[in-house]
């Protein structure tokens, strides 16, 4: 059995010759051959495989799941179990054929290409949903996966889609007026949201004046200082370095401050700077003073007891055993065993200078 391979339009296709024909309409004998589709999402390279496969194994068992009177073709499975599911698929689907200009329904997105999302809307063909329709709808460009995703078209998601054109088994679609009508309004909540919180950020920001005390919750926390959450949509930054000098210490970046200014608490700061949403905190000059008392107050406390312990020290040797007079007798032995010695040496010399004379 004849096996060659196809690159078709709607996937690879491995087409055998079954040794059956037909008399086509000039009255002549033609060849019907069987086509097998490998799916849309097949590569080539696997196709080619298979049909080095399948020709490895000669003749084989072929089952017919549509006859094609328009071609005169046979669309064949390998297996009953596989003809039984794409007939089961097909008896569940009606046919895209049957699918008219202006038809609404709901579809899911099962597909993602770079030109746009394949759209399942329960026909035995996906139709195309392409991505100048997305772009057109959401007033941005659309040119990849990536951006599809991010509009939130990407795989599972609901749409409600409208025939757009159903020509040579070619099935496009286009949004709906009703969900076209929906995304127009959200668009426009959207801006009015965008509108009120502009406005809000404008309130707090005429609040937020230089010198202004205010709470701030700490919601993260950097090498270079606390991030803290002023009010919607407004943070400020308490520099590591003025955290350090209120405190007279040294703080090893996140991990230091997190001791003392850990996530979740909530203080009192004071704005420094306010420019270009930029804004610089420090703390209040009461907390300072707090910072140095507690600071003086440790050091007095530690001050203290370096002195506790060096008066016990000196206690302790002042409360010793009196060896003074031990030590001065020990001095005197010292001292009259070295003169004994230099005047025996002296002794010796003069002794042997007598003898020299003589």
């Amino acid at each position: 059995m004849e096996k060659s391979f196809h690159q078709g339009a709607t996937g690879p296709k491995i087409f055998f010759n079954c040794g059956v024909g037909r008399i086509g309409s000039a009255n002549r004998w033609r060849s019907v051959n069987g086509m097998l589709r490998l799916g849309g999402g097949a590569k080539s390279a696997y196709a080619r495989s298979r049909v080095k496969d399948l020709a490895n194994k000669g003749i084989m068992d072929l089952y017919v799941h549509k006859i094609r009177t328009d071609s005169g073709q046979l669309e064949v499975v390998l297996s009953l179990d596989s003809l039984e599911k794409q007939l089961t698929f097909e008896e569940e689907r009606m046919p895209a054929s049957s699918l008219m200009v202006g038809d609404e329904m709901e579809g899911r997105i099962v597909k993602l290409r770079p030109y746009g999302a394949l759209v399942d809307v329960g026909a035995n063909r996906m139709g195309m949903l392409h991505c100048r329709k997305v772009g057109k709808l959401l007033g941005k460009g659309i040119y990849s996966v990536g951006d599809m995703e991010g509009a939130g078209m990407g795989r599972g998601a609901t749409v409600s889609v409208a025939v757009e054109s159903n020509t040579s088994k070619r099935l496009f679609f286009d949004f709906t007026p009703g969900f076209k009508q929906n995304v127009k309004e959200r668009k426009k909540e959207k801006r009015v949201e965008n509108v009120e919180k502009k406005a809000a950020r404008e309130r707090l920001d005429a609040s937020l004046v230089v010198g202004e005390q205010v709470k701030g919750e700490i919601v993260d926390i950097k090498p270079y200082g606390c991030i803290l959450q002023l009010g919607e949509n407004r943070r400020g930054l308490l520099h590591i370095q003025t955290v350090a000098d209120a405190h007279g210490k040294y703080f090893a970046r996140e991990q230091g401050l997190e001791v003392d200014y850990p996530q979740g608490k909530v203080i009192q700061v004071v704005i420094t700077s306010n420019d270009q949403n930029r804004i610089f905190l420090d703390l209040p000059a009461d907390v300072k003073m707090e910072l140095k008392v507690q600071r003086e107050e440790e050091q007095r406390d530690e001050e203290e007891d370096i002195n506790e312990e060096v008066d016990i020290n000196e206690e302790v040797i002042s409360d010793g055993p009196d060896n003074s007079a031990e030590e001065e007798a020990a001095w005197a032995l010292y001292y009259s065993e070295s003169n004994d010695e230099v005047y025996d040496e002296e002794e010796d010399d003069s002794t042997q200078d007598m003898l020299d004379s003589y």
